[in-house]
């Protein structure tokens, strides 16, 4: 929790800024509430959530805005509040007790994370393959190796990578 605040009569909404990852994310696609899944990419909101939860999901992008979410509820959050390269969301809970019987929740997300170049069609997005993310693991200045690119043979990389996406049949 990056942000925390209150408005309305008797603090009836409670406003947040949660941060998921210090760099831009493909996607969010679920959204819980301790064990509920209050919403889905494909979905939007579960059941009856939308009507006392609101979400502005930022994807970490550099030049992504503040949230206009916490600026429009509060003073302190301004337009300068970008947190440019951190995906997060902004969330504005409407207190009621039968949705939030244990005060605030644990909140988490299902992400699709770290964008990854593929030395293979020269392509940057999501993947899960390891080849993929361990090349951005070396490369990365602020949380990997730190590597400089032209000590990699993304030959071989490719080549790792191509091994990494074939189906194997389970007999």
């Amino acid at each position: 929790v990056v942000f925390i605040s209150h408005s309305g009569d008797d603090n009836k909404y409670l406003h947040m800024a949660i941060a998921f990852a210090t760099h831009e994310i493909q996607a969010y696609d679920e959204i819980w509430f301790n064990d509920n899944k209050i919403w889905t990419d494909s979905g939007g909101f579960q059941g009856d959530w939308g009507t006392y939860v609101t979400i502005d999901r930022k994807f970490g992008t550099a030049g992504q805005a503040a949230s206009t979410q916490l600026t429009n509820a509060n003073v302190l959050w301004t337009s300068d509040h970008k947190l440019s390269g951190i995906a997060y969301i902004a969330f504005k809970l409407e207190w009621n007790q039968d949705k939030f019987p244990q005060g605030v929740p644990n909140i988490t997300a299902v992400i699709r994370g770290k964008k990854v170049y593929d030395p293979r069609d020269q392509s940057i997005g999501y993947s899960q393959n390891p080849a993929l993310c361990l090349r951005d693991y070396m490369l990365d200045q602020s949380y990997g190796l730190g590597e400089v690119a032209a000590n990699l043979n993304d030959t071989s990389i490719s080549d790792a990578a191509d091994l990494c996406d074939e189906q194997v049949g389970l007999d």
